[in-house]
């Protein structure tokens, strides 16, 4: 895959992707370590938040408003924090200036 603009790869391939892809803007960012109770001991366990994900979207497109679980958060912010790395990449920032930028956003 080479970008995750392709229509045909599941959400989980995207966040593989862009977990790959920007290693080193996210690598020690302490927005990607999770210490949530129900998941694994891995850094960002990609299957549950792909899983919670699917779980709230069905809900909501069928009706059933129950509260968004922690996993589905923690997958939301890592999907805006993948947008912003993207458009910054793509106007011309650095890796340097996007992780600066980063931290003054979410800290």
């Amino acid at each position: 895959m080479q970008s995750v603009s392709y229509q045909e790869n599941t959400l989980k391939e995207k966040l593989e992707y862009c977990f790959k892809e920007y290693e080193t803007l996210i690598k020690g960012n302490s927005l990607f370590k999770i210490n949530l109770p129900n998941l694994s001991s891995s850094p960002f366990p990609i299957d549950i938040i792909v899983k919670e994900f699917k779980k709230t979207r069905d809900g909501f497109a069928h009706g059933r408003f129950t509260d968004i679980s922690d996993e589905a958060i923690a997958g939301f912010v890592a999907v805006k924090i993948f947008l912003y790395i993207m458009q910054l990449k793509h106007i011309g920032y650095n890796d340097e200036n996007i992780h600066k930028i980063l931290e003054k956003i979410y800290h």
